[in-house]
């Protein structure tokens, strides 16, 4: 009997395609996993991105805006409830929630003037996203100055 030493066996070729197709795997879930983390960056990004272009709207066009003068934190929490929330936001988008009722982010706020200081006041923003939680919330606190 004499060997043929010319081709592969079958036994080389089945080890050969499963060890291809293993690391074809492990690729395929690298780029799934590279793709979730850039989306949770965008959307982490979005966030601070509205979040500042709010507090600066804020900021500039503070006459614009109805000052609530109860200083309670019941009152406060009255106002922002999370069913309140009269703006909604998602990725590049920030409308009334009646205009967009499938944007996955909702945001209000609350001006309340500082007890003790003549001309400061804190504005409250509240944040929630469907990403977060259900009931999931965040709150950013920040002063303001009438002059």
């Amino acid at each position: 009997m004499i060997k043929s030493n010319k081709g592969f066996s079958i036994i080389e070729g089945v080890i050969a395609l499963s060890l291809v197709s293993i690391v074809v795997v492990v690729f395929l879930e690298g780029i799934k996993q590279f793709r979730t983390i850039a989306f949770r960056a965008n959307v982490l990004s979005s966030n601070e991105k509205q979040i500042n272009d709010i507090a600066e709207n804020v900021r500039s066009n503070f006459q614009n805006y109805q000052v609530n003068f109860d200083y309670t934190s019941t009152k406060l929490n009255q106002l922002l409830t999370l069913s309140n929330l009269p703006m909604a936001w998602d990725l590049g988008v920030n409308l009334p929630v009646a205009q967009c009722p499938n944007c996955r982010g909702k945001y209000g706020f609350v001006i309340q003037p500082l007890d003790m200081f003549r001309g400061l006041y804190t504005v409250t923003l509240r944040f929630t996203y469907q990403d977060w939680g259900n009931g999931v919330y965040k709150d950013y606190i920040f002063l303001v100055s009438a002059k």
